[in-house]
């Protein structure tokens, strides 16, 4: 019966729940399995969606259940990193929704460690390890190896490369960065991003990877928060981008790579 009752909410916030993870009209329908029509039809506030409907689309939106009961909705989310990557022709600012969707639920987590932080007592201590793409790129992995304090005949002792990846991926952690790995986004679509924080800076790879790749990509998206840049990427370096995108992303292929091998 409850299934049946219709949600008595602000049809805003629907649109704005569906472009905090820049869905349009199709691909939203789609994704809800509903035709277009429908969905017009409760943005519109011609309709009201059925609770049970309701919980569908706060599920399919990855947004809170009753946060689709609030009077009126907040700003829209948007993705705060810079898009580096080349393949199917991206251009900047064209982030799709399942890494919008990552996006905004690592943001959460990295605002959920915080406030944990603070509650156990613990300051999180400020990122101050930085670099410039002036800088030697052997002298900046150097740097990196120095402070992380993974020498070269430790990382000879890790046997596996999923050991590997999970101590230079415990060696960030401890250096007060977070860094996660996402589950739901295609390998295709995205290798890693990194968002620079001057405290808890946020590091994602791509768990669906291979572990070898896990760690170089960590190992660039450390680089690019010294260069206090963040970006969602690919670890393309060919041309297609900007001269100044395609210089840093190869700055921070040729640090990871040096970190691994010096």
């Amino acid at each position: 019966m409850t299934n049946s009752i219709r949600a008595q909410i602000n049809p805003n916030l629907l649109v704005w729940a569906r472009e905090s993870c820049r869905m349009d009209m199709e691909y939203a329908a789609n994704k809800l399995s509903v035709p277009h029509e429908k969905l017009e039809s409760w943005e519109s506030g011609h309709v009201q969606p059925t609770i049970n409907q309701l919980r569908v689309i706060a599920k399919t939106y990855r947004v809170n259940f009753g946060a689709l009961f609030l009077p009126e909705p907040s700003e829209v989310f948007t993705p705060p990193v810079k898009d580096y990557r080349l393949h199917h022709g991206a251009e900047h600012g064209e982030i799709d929704p399942e890494i919008t969707i990552d996006l905004r639920t690592n943001l959460n987590a990295r605002e959920i460690a915080l406030e944990l932080e603070i509650e156990l007592g613990e300051q999180p201590q400020s990122f101050d390890l930085q670099c410039s793409l002036s800088d030697n790129s052997t002298s900046v992995a150097k740097k990196i190896r120095s402070t992380l304090e993974i020498t070269f005949e430790k990382q000879k002792k890790f046997r596996a490369s999923r050991v590997a990846f999970n101590e230079w991926r415990n060696a960030i952690s401890l250096y007060d960065v977070l860094a996660l790995e996402s589950t739901k986004v295609a390998l295709n679509d995205m290798r890693g991003y990194s968002v620079y924080f001057d405290k808890m800076p946020l590091i994602v790879v791509n768990r669906k990877d291979a572990y070898s790749t896990r760690t170089f990509t960590l190992l660039h998206e450390f680089t690019h928060l010294l260069l206090r840049s963040s970006g969602l990427c690919d670890l393309n370096t060919d041309t297609g981008r900007s001269s100044t995108d395609q210089r840093l992303e190869a700055f921070c292929n040729a640090v990871a790579s040096q970190v691994l091998v010096r």
